[in-house]
This record gives C-alpha cells, sequence and structure tokens, in this order.
C-alpha cells in the first residue's frame, strides 16, 4: 500500500468564488428553540394584548428625551417602552399609579434616559404617554393627582415628603410639582390632561426646581404636536390591533414561556426608546431603511436591503465594544456572526452577558443572555427561522 502512494509538494489554494462568511446551515446547533416560522399571529388575543399592542402603536409618537437635551443618551433600561401596569414602575409614586387605576387607565409608553455616568434614580428625564379610556378620565386623573400632590411618597423616604407647586414655562394648563431628592437633586413630575391621554413626565436635575420645570416645558413642546397626529384606537376595539402588522414577529424566534408586553412589533421611532443608546440608533436606522423592529426571544431589525443589515451588525458591534465588551467565539455555522461578553462586574458573583449579532438577507438580528451556549443557539435558531421558506 505505501509503495503505491504518491505524493505532491505545494500549497492548497482556495476556491476564490467561496465566499468565506457564508453560512453552513449544516453545522447549526439551535437546541431546543424552534426554528419554523408561527402561523400568521391575527389580532390581540385579549384585552392586555391589545392594550399592549396600543402602547406599542403610540411609541411612535413619544418624544425620547435625547430629542429633547442631547446630553440624554443612557437609556433608563428598566421603565422603558410598553407598559399596561403602572404599579409595575416601583420609580413611580404609588399615588400616582394607584389614580390612574381609578380612572382607567389602557396603557402608556414609556421613554426615560440619564446623561452617562449619572445616577439612574436621580438625574434624567422620563417622558409618559398615558391612555386612559376618555377625555373625562384624563381630566379628572391629573385633577385628582393635583388634589393629593401636597405630599408625595418617594423611594428616598419612608414617609411621604412635602411638594412645592412646579409652574411649567409656556403650559400653565399642566399640573406640576417639585420635592428634593438624594444628594441635593430636584426631582420634578408634571401631568397634562390631552384628549384621552395624560402627558406625565419626571425630571431630575441636579441644581433647581427651574431647571426642572424648563426640562418639561421642552418636552411638552415637542411632546403636545406629536400626539395629536396619533389615531387612539377606542377601547373596545382594542383586541381587534394586529398584533404583527408586517409579518416578522412570526418569524422572530418566541420567548418560551410567553409574551410579555415588550415582545411585539415596533416601528423605527418607538424602537429607539429600547436602544442603548438611542440617538447613534437613530443614525443607524436612518442611514439603513430600518422600519420595524421586532422583540422576542431574539431582537430583529427590517433593513433596506442586504448590504443595509450588514451594515447593523457592524455599527452595533463596535457600540457595543465601546461599552467594553470584549470579543469572543462566534456561532458554528454563521461565520459573519459576531460575539462579545461584558467586562467583569464589580460584583464576581454576577454572571457575564453574551450579546451576539448577526444577519440573514435584510434582518439583522441580536441576541443576549448569560448562558453563552444558548445564546449562540438562539442565534442559529433566528437565522434558520428567518431563512426558513
Amino acid at each position: 500500500m505505501a509503495g503505491c502512494s504518491t505524493t505532491r509538494t505545494g500549497l492548497a489554494i482556495k476556491d476564490p468564488t467561496v465566499d468565506a462568511n457564508a453560512p453552513i446551515p449544516a453545522l447549526l446547533n439551535p437546541g431546543a428553540f424552534p426554528t419554523n416560522p408561527q402561523a400568521p399571529l391575527g389580532t390581540a388575543a385579549n384585552l392586555n394584548a391589545g392594550a399592549a399592542a396600543e402602547a406599542r402603536r403610540m411609541g411612535e409618537n413619544t418624544v425620547l428625551p435625547f430629542q429633547v437635551d442631547p446630553t440624554l443618551t443612557g437609556i433608563n433600561a428598566p421603565i422603558s417602552g410598553p407598559l399596561i401596569n403602572l404599579a409595575a414602575l416601583l420609580s413611580l409614586p404609588q399615588t400616582i399609579s394607584r389614580i390612574f387605576n381609578q380612572h382607567n387607565f389602557v396603557a402608556a409608553f414609556v421613554a426615560g434616559a440619564v446623561r452617562p455616568g449619572a445616577r439612574l434614580d436621580s438625574q434624567g428625564l422620563t417622558n409618559f404617554v398615558i391612555r386612559v379610556a376618555t377625555p373625562a378620565d384624563a381630566t379628572a386623573a391629573v385633577a385628582d393627582v393635583a388634589a393629593h400632590s401636597a405630599t408625595m411618597d418617594s423611594l428616598f423616604s419612608m414617609t411621604p415628603v412635602p411638594t412645592t407647586p412646579m409652574p411649567i414655562p409656556g403650559h400653565p394648563e399642566a399640573a406640576a410639582f417639585s420635592f428634593p431628592g438624594p444628594e441635593s437633586a430636584v426631582f420634578g413630575w408634571s401631568l397634562t390632561a390631552h384628549g384621552p391621554f395624560v402627558l406625565m413626565q419626571w425630571a431630575g436635575v441636579p441644581s433647581s426646581a427651574a431647571s426642572a420645570a424648563e426640562l418639561v416645558g421642552k418636552t411638552l413642546d415637542q411632546q403636545l404636536p406629536l400626539i395629536d397626529a396619533f389615531a387612539p384606537t377606542p377601547v373596545d376595539q382594542l383586541m381587534s390591533l394586529p398584533v404583527d402588522p408586517t409579518g416578522v414577529l412570526a418569524r422572530t424566534v418566541p420567548i418560551p414561556d410567553g409574551a410579555t408586553p415588550r415582545a411585539g412589533s415596533y416601528g423605527p421611532h418607538a424602537a429607539l426608546a429600547t436602544q442603548s443608546d438611542p440617538g447613534q440608533s437613530q443614525k443607524v436606522f436612518d442611514a439603513t431603511g430600518v422600519d420595524v423592529m421586532t422583540k422576542a426571544a431574539a431582537t430583529v431589525y427590517r433593513a433596506r436591503d442586504r448590504d443595509a443589515a450588514a451594515k447593523i451588525v457592524a455599527e452595533f458591534t463596535e457600540e457595543v465594544r465601546a461599552q467594553r465588551f470584549t470579543p469572543t467565539a462566534g456561532v458554528m455555522g454563521l461565520p459573519a456572526a459576531r460575539c462579545l461578553i461584558a467586562p467583569q462586574s464589580n460584583l464576581p458573583s454576577e454572571p457575564k452577558i453574551t450579546y451576539c449579532i448577526a444577519s440573514a438577507d435584510r434582518y439583522a438580528y441580536e441576541a443576549n443572555g448569560t448562558d453563552d451556549g444558548l445564546v449562540r443557539q438562539l442565534v442559529a435558531a433566528q437565522y434558520l427561522m428567518l431563512t426558513a421558506p
């Protein structure tokens, strides 16, 4: 056998027609995640799902903090997005959430941000667009809060703290008050009834109530005309709202334990409220033609075309690297996928976050979690779902 062998010297040459970044579906490991798209999702299954869909619609007409003050670029992730239960926000005074529940609260979209490096609980702006059943409910809710605003409960005090009326420049219709926060900060709350909406703002500033009032006034200057362009859905028709207007959500890997209010389909403006740097993401969305974002187990962005989706991958990878994430092993079968791992936390016991992003045709998609193996399986499953017939 050895006598019959032949050895040829030289170097192997790679076929120049082969794309080194081309996916290799046979190598993908989706684990237990589904890989086939869901059937068309139709309309909301219940009133809560309808309210969440309405909230995401409202997000397209919600002013974002960076649009009021360009330095407010750090998203307050725990509170931003659609909301169907005000009591779920621990930072919201219970007096306010209780009153809204007494006046036919329907849903809200919340956009909150701080200056990079500032405390989430003391410096920043949160803009709430709150939907109630009728204009009369909105007027009554604001009047009720105003009547109970001489003191206000606070996360920083065991007892309600005294407040001071806070006039809003250019908006005498606003009911607003301020009270002291931690480390000499000043908190301002403002509520304005406008049709079946209450436009509510929280402003945290390091200086004075006048500064908080100015920030609120600038927000209302933009928010009032923007909400006038929104057509609210009658409460008795909320369950007729489509859950997946574009069909992209049906091709997004679902959450194994069921949907949450934040899971769903977002327009490109509402999607910015979920981004770590909304101002930068707006530039990326504008450049790549993003027209819808869907959130479930993974997050999917539909871009203009294949090249635009690849640009999102490149831009978001650099943004995450700037947050001190470091590159780590990619996803087997997806050479173009990028994975990064969070820097070591100050708490040694806190698990690290793995973040991965990839693209499939005109879609860019991302996933993250503390189990890096599951994150990679989710990325593989999402690719297969997006490319399924």
